[in-house]
């Protein structure tokens, strides 16, 4: 990314991916001044960050899909019928939203998933 965009920083601070949360912390705290994060995130809206515009197209776009097992779809039939149906239903910012209710409010993922 660092090469792509031209830029030079004076450390670069790798966080594993478990630990994620902890760039938002690095963030609001001053220690760090960018982030790569995805733009689901429900910290982002939260606490008024802003998305820079990846106009060089370095990352890859966020798509989210259902993905069922082979023998899932044999052994239901319609499955995958019911599942196409899910194409296009949730944008950016509504999986920030729902990202949101599960990261910063603490609710359960299926308590999220089913209220919507």
């Amino acid at each position: 990314m660092t090469s792509r965009y031209g830029l030079s920083f004076q450390s670069v601070d790798v966080v594993p991916l478990g630990a994620r949360g902890a760039i938002y912390d690095k963030l609001l705290d001053g220690e760090i001044d960018v982030a790569e994060i995805y733009t689901t995130d429900g910290q982002i809206a939260d606490y008024g960050l802003v998305v820079l515009r990846d106009d060089l197209e370095f990352f890859p776009a966020y798509q989210a899909a259902p993905l069922a097992r082979a023998a899932a779809l044999s052994t239901y039939n319609g499955l995958g019928a019911v599942l196409d149906t899910l194409g296009g239903k949730i944008d950016d910012v509504a999986m920030q939203d729902l990202n949101r209710k599960v990261e910063i409010e603490g609710r359960a993922p299926a308590a999220v998933a089913w209220a919507r």
